[in-house]
């Protein structure tokens, strides 16, 4: 039986790419025998998503971005880190990183893996450098575009051996099963989907100039949004004011991504930057053929011309002309679909994944 005890420390109130990984590799290290425990931010998600479908210990713990410099809130995390006392702490956000920095002034813990999902350059900041070089173990990124991002600017801010790649990766066992096998298209309009936070990194209004061109072509299309954020009434109201009400359908937050996907002809993924796409894979798994920007991770999950399009950042020309190309020719769409359900099964098991994880824990 395994005798590490690790801790998972995940403040984000809501659900995204970070949080289904630590829920992910929490559970999978608690039914290996681990000691697993998991801190969360107050009411969030990812605590109520624990609770409600593991026994995982969890606490949960009031962290802002500037809890690091609050005497209380330092003091709180130091008693319960005492309490766990674990092996390992791996950490989700920056502001987390920043209260353990803080309270390892009294106390160690052997091992600080910072577990990074995005392809955000880090600031060169005196506390940066100081938490990079003297507090972290070891650093796990979603992608080699992360891990680019990541020492963008300060190349010395971290050893690069300290940096392991894991990609992500999801259950291929439903897609496997026969049932889920997508049929070739038949109907005379393109369905495009699309899932993600409406916010302004996701890039949401591009699709809606899209949609613009689209209907300017005479191009028999509908859209299929899901998803909520601070940005979604703007793009509700804008897909109003261009009218194109009867070419959207905005559902909401998507509890059950997969079967949304089996809807839709066409996976699309206008955003700015991407550290893994989680969505993305999943809808290459339901042999979706996907359009997406050339840009940070989408070069390691969409093979161009094979699963998918990427296209130059925010061409509009050339995004519509890729949604064209499926509508014109729907074996293609077929068979590029089928290609990207291959690339998955290659690249992104989660079951090979979780060993690639565990393996790097036992040799910390």
């Amino acid at each position: 039986m395994p005798n590490k005890s690790i801790c998972f420390i995940n403040s984000s109130k809501t659900w995204g790419g970070g949080e289904k990984w630590h829920f992910d590799n929490a559970l999978f290290l608690a039914e290996k025998d681990y000691s697993v425990h998991v801190i969360t931010n107050v009411n969030s998600t990812l605590y109520n998503e624990l609770n409600k479908k593991t026994n995982i210990k969890t606490n949960q713990l009031k962290i802002s971005n500037f809890s690091f410099v609050n005497p209380l809130r330092v003091i709180q995390v130091i008693k319960l880190l005492k309490k766990i006392n674990p092996d390992t702490v791996i950490i989700n956000l920056p502001s987390d990183l920043k209260l353990l920095a803080t309270a390892l002034c009294f106390f160690y813990i052997k091992n600080i893996i910072y577990r990074r999902g995005s392809a955000i350059a880090v600031k060169n900041s005196i506390l940066n450098r100081y938490i990079f070089k003297n507090v972290i173990t070891c650093i796990i990124v979603n992608s080699l575009a992360t891990k680019q991002t990541l020492l963008q600017n300060n190349s010395n801010l971290i050893d690069e051996n300290k940096i392991k790649l894991i990609y992500n990766g999801i259950d291929l066992k439903p897609y496997l099963d026969n049932k889920t096998k997508t049929r070739k298209k038949t109907s005379k309009e393109l369905t495009i989907g699309h899932i993600g936070r409406f916010s302004e990194e996701k890039n949401q209004t591009f699709l809606v100039d899209v949609a613009h061109q689209l209907k300017k072509k005479k191009i028999p299309f509908h859209f299929l949004l899901g998803g909520d954020g601070p940005d979604f009434h703007k793009i509700k109201t804008l897909i109003k004011k261009r009218n194109l009400t009867e070419n959207f359908t905005l559902p909401g937050f998507i509890k059950n991504t997969s079967e949304f996907i089996k809807s839709i002809d066409v996976f699309v993924l206008p955003s700015f930057w991407e550290g893994f796409g989680y969505v993305t894979i999943e809808a290459m798994a339901n042999e979706k053929p996907v359009i997406a920007f050339n840009i940070t991770s989408n070069r390691e999950v969409i093979e161009n011309n094979v699963t998918g399009f990427l296209t130059p950042k925010n061409d509009l020309k050339t995004f519509v002309e890729k949604i064209n190309f499926f509508y014109n020719y729907p074996e293609k769409a077929y068979e590029m679909g089928k290609q990207g359900k291959l690339r998955v099964i290659k690249y992104f098991n989660i079951q090979d994944r979780f060993i690639e994880f565990e393996n790097f824990i036992k040799r910390l």
